[in-house]
């Protein structure tokens, strides 16, 4: 069985195939990186973490991928792209809220009331309540398990009781 060698293309001859010259950017750290626009965070992320000088980058307030030099910074705000309208409110065009009065109210929030307390034991003796027996040794374990048959008979027997009273007062 022959084997065919092919010679790869090479990249230096022939421009990369992007979608759109203007989907690609350019990256802030390496000027020589050419990026997707859409690829741009995660580019970011790993070549910040390269030998470059990230320090003297600033992220942009309104875009987290846009990253900009330090004295550049102020510039970059007032002209970013995707810097909203919600900055360029003045105090004279806002709104005015009405304040609103508070109703007076007649309870007291600092006085106890006298309730007693809630004991989750008791709770879980009355009702069925399905309990589990993990970091109990083995023998502490089956004492347990055989407590909780007990006590779902017993409680098995209340439900009878109670829906044989309700039938006979029916």
């Amino acid at each position: 069985m022959s084997h065919k060698w092919y010679k790869m293309p090479s990249l230096r001859k022939k421009e990369l195939d992007f979608p759109s010259f203007h989907e690609v950017v350019i990256c802030p750290y390496d000027r020589s990186h050419r990026v997707l626009r859409g690829r741009m965070s995660i580019h970011l992320v790993h070549c910040r973490g390269k030998d470059f000088n990230p320090d003297k980058f600033l992220i942009c307030p309104f875009n987290s991928s846009h990253r900009v030099c330090k004295w550049k910074i102020d510039e970059h705000v007032k002209k970013c792209v995707n810097r909203s309208d919600i900055w360029e409110v003045t105090p004279d065009e806002s709104p005015k809220t009405d304040q609103k009065k508070s109703v007076p109210c007649e309870a007291d929030w600092d006085v106890d009331e006298d309730v007693p307390t809630y004991t989750p034991n008791l709770m879980e003796k009355e009702n069925f309540v399905v309990r589990s027996h993990y970091g109990l040794s083995r023998d502490d374990g089956r004492k347990f398990r055989e407590e909780e048959r007990k006590r779902f008979a017993l409680w098995q027997e209340k439900q009878k009781e109670k829906a044989k009273d309700d039938k006979d007062e029916a």
